[in-house]
């Protein structure tokens, strides 16, 4: 509920939980959420910027999860390789559409980088739909559990195809450049008219990196002249921050004879700044002298904009996500406090006047009760949920019939009341967190007693091994639920039923599917409506 104007001018934003009294009134309890929503209007607006980024800068990102191989392609990489949505689903998916020739090297490049804890930044080429091969650049790096294993690996992939192509057409060049160097029958005169078509700015330089030439695109885009930009001229057109560096490679790289890339920004005409990816490859003699430099600078300020543009936009998804889950953790300990004395208080009020109140006030006072009863509950849940990431795990080896023994010994008073009937296969033994497992099985569990038909309640627990992972069901005979709501079961605080059809405050499932996505699993559920639920999850074996 929005309350406009309230406290001098300031909208408030309040979660209102009303129960219905006798004679059309209601009791209900006011909670003010507006940080929540200022913080869930923050991560709404960095999503969407993300989102606008990649439609934009025609980027995609992808996310792979290694536990499950399971790939996510965003909508724009999806176009990036031009295929229909949910066509990848895998790794292996994604491997039959990128070349075979250049897949091992950039899975070695790509695994090394994040064994060493670094980013990786890779070039490839894909299978179009099109059938045309083009080449994708791919940036990215993994996430690590608390023991540096890797858990998910995130990316971003633009389109390079135009710039390798126009890479292609240098090394013709350079090529026709060592042919001219090697003969000198031949007119260095006609590799300068070919060097003066392609986009990219283009430059020679000695042995020793004296500059003697630049083709038109260099001067169209400089506004200088020959004069200016002779020899080591160039350095006037670098930004401040990044001249010393520069000269002071290019320098090292003369002296080694090798090939030099960097990117950096360069000064237009019109007095701004441009990033430019600069490659200078060397052209040596048949003895492996170095006999002159031929360089090329490409103009990547779009792609150097959005790269920053989405760092910014995760890094501040991250921070939005960490605040919410604080704010949550906070929000959850401190109204606990105040809920137990307004309880404490009104159940007093009622002891110590019941002689003097009629029914009605004895059934308000027990409305109000009951409301902060429930939201004390609630707020406990949400404690529970915020501290899952929180909190600092340790990972060990857990024997997971002892997982299930536990958690039927919290639920023990439940099952009897309802004479639930459990049973189970053998559990395997693997590494993870023994208590938030037992709070998994429990809440499925209890779940599943909660929704029970009109059957004597019937659940039965089973784990399957699947290669890197093992596979648990949680089976029941109770209502079950139409398809449709299936996707819908773990958001947080979400109900298919009443208050008065079921207690409960809406967060268990939510709170499963967090413990399972903590330690790299997936969880979902299978229905029939009157036919009972079964509920998956996977947990990693290392």
């Amino acid at each position: 509920m929005h309350f406009e104007e309230y406290n001098e001018g300031i909208d408030r934003w309040f979660d209102v939980h009303a129960t219905p009294l006798k004679d059309n009134k209601l009791s209900a309890v006011f909670t003010d959420i507006t940080d929540r929503k200022k913080a869930e209007d923050a991560l709404k607006v960095s999503e969407e910027r993300l989102s606008l980024a990649q439609r934009l800068g025609n980027v995609g990102v992808w996310d792979w999860n290694t536990v499950t191989n399971e790939l996510i392609f965003t909508p724009e990489l999806e176009k990036l390789y031009g295929l229909k949505p949910r066509s990848i689903k895998t790794y292996d998916d994604w491997r039959q559409l990128t070349h075979p020739d250049d897949i091992e090297k950039i899975e070695a490049e790509r695994d090394q980088n994040i064994a060493n804890h670094e980013p990786f930044d890779l070039e490839f080429r894909i299978f179009h739909k099109s059938g045309e091969i083009r080449w994708l650049s791919a940036k990215g790096g993994a996430i690590y559990n608390n023991d540096g294993d890797v858990l998910r690996v995130l990316g971003v992939n633009t389109d390079i195809t135009e710039r390798k192509n126009a890479d292609k057409k240098i090394v013709e060049l350079v090529e026709e450049l060592k042919q001219i160097n090697k003969d000198h029958t031949e007119s260095e005169e006609r590799f300068k008219d070919l060097a003066d078509n392609i986009p990219n700015l283009a430059w020679m330089a000695d042995a020793k990196g004296w500059i003697f030439w630049y083709n038109k695109q260099w001067y169209e885009y400089t506004g200088t002249t020959f004069e200016e930009m002779q020899g080591w001229g160039w350095q006037k057109l670098h930004h401040p921050d990044y001249v010393y560096s520069v000269t002071k490679e290019w320098s090292t790289k003369i002296l080694e004879g090798q090939q030099y890339d960097n990117i950096f920004p360069l000064k237009g005409k019109d007095g701004n700044y441009r990033w430019f990816l600069t490659r200078v490859i060397p052209i040596k003699d048949e003895y492996g002298k170095v006999q002159r430099w031929f360089g090329t600078n490409t103009d990547v300020t779009e792609r150097k904009t959005i790269e920053e543009n989405l760092e910014n936009t995760m890094d501040e998804l991250k921070q939005s996500n960490k605040e919410l889950e604080q704010f949550a953790y906070i929000t959850s300990h401190d109204l606990r406090e105040p809920l137990r004395m307004i309880t404490s208080f009104l159940q007093l009020l009622e002891r110590r006047y019941k002689d003097r109140l009629d029914k009605d006030a004895s059934d308000f006072i027990g409305f109000a009760v009951e409301g902060a009863k429930r939201l004390d509950s609630m707020t406990n849940d949400l404690l529970k949920y915020s501290k899952i990431t929180n909190e600092k795990r340790e990972i060990v080896p857990v024997d997971f019939e002892h997982v299930l023994e536990h958690a039927l010994t919290n639920l023990k008073l439940q099952i009897e009341e309802n004479n639930a009937i459990i049973t189970h296969d053998p559990l395997p033994t693997i590494n993870s967190d023994e208590e938030l497992k037992i709070q998994l099985f429990q809440n499925l569990i209890a779940n599943a007693i909660k929704y029970k038909s009109q059957e004597t309640p019937k659940i039965h627990i089973s784990a399957i091994r699947e290669q890197t992972q093992y596979l648990f069901s949680i089976k029941d005979n109770g209502i079950g639920m139409s398809p449709e709501h299936l996707e819908g079961i773990f958001i947080i605080f979400k109900r298919l039923h009443t208050h008065q059809e079921y207690e409960g405050t809406g967060i268990g499932l939510a709170i499963a599917q967090k413990i399972v996505h903590q330690h790299g699993g997936q969880i979902w559920a299978e229905s029939v409506l009157g036919k009972g639920t079964t509920f998956y999850f996977t947990i990693p074996i290392n």
